[in-house]
């Protein structure tokens, strides 16, 4: 259980390092489509998956389009 909670605030702490980057590279506008359409996918794969390890990759890319959608919004 712990890892699947780990799997997804891990990748959103290293993530989040980049994310300001991005955001001001290609601007706020796409990137937050474009993380919110992470996290829709990385949720329904994980809501999906019957397996364990596929349960913490797939979270592991919702973390990643969380950490895109609420980054950006959160520097705005």
């Amino acid at each position: 259980m712990s890892l699947l909670f780990t799997s997804y605030l891990a990748v959103m702490g290293v993530v989040m390092l980049v994310t300001g980057v991005v955001a001001s590279r290609i601007g706020p506008k796409p990137t937050l489509p474009l993380g919110l359409l992470v996290n829709i996918a990385g949720a329904g794969l994980a809501g999906i998956s019957d397996r364990v390890p596929g349960i913490v990759g797939w979270r592991a890319l919702w973390g990643s389009g969380n950490t895109l959608f609420v980054a950006t919004a959160l520097a705005r």
